[in-house]
């Protein structure tokens, strides 16, 4: 699992995302972009995440601003094909900028 603070700009992951408790945990691929801290009130700081993402199966991409601490857990395709595969992590780095 990658730490957020680890993500690279421009580097493609799965996203893990729980809205609330009631909310069922949702996946999906997309492209970092940054996170920020917006605050406009003294002591009350709002965190986001920013992301490339599909809407739709391929047809369009749009930005995707979430709140980070929605995120549960963010992984490369490397985590998640580990074991699975005799390609090493450059190879499946290659590979995923075409996902």
């Amino acid at each position: 699992m990658v730490n957020i603070g680890e993500l690279r700009t421009g580097q493609v992951y799965t996203f893990y995302e729980k809205r609330t408790l009631l909310h069922n945990e949702q996946y999906y691929r997309g492209r970092f972009l940054e996170t920020r801290e917006i605050g406009n009130e003294p002591g009350k700081i709002y965190r986001y995440i920013y992301i490339i993402r599909d809407l739709q199966e391929g047809v369009r991409k749009a930005v995707t601003i979430t709140p980070l601490e929605w995120i549960v857990r963010v992984e490369t395709l490397d985590e998640i094909l580990k074991g699975k595969t005799k390609l090493n992590a450059d190879v499946l780095g290659i590979i995923e900028e075409y996902l």
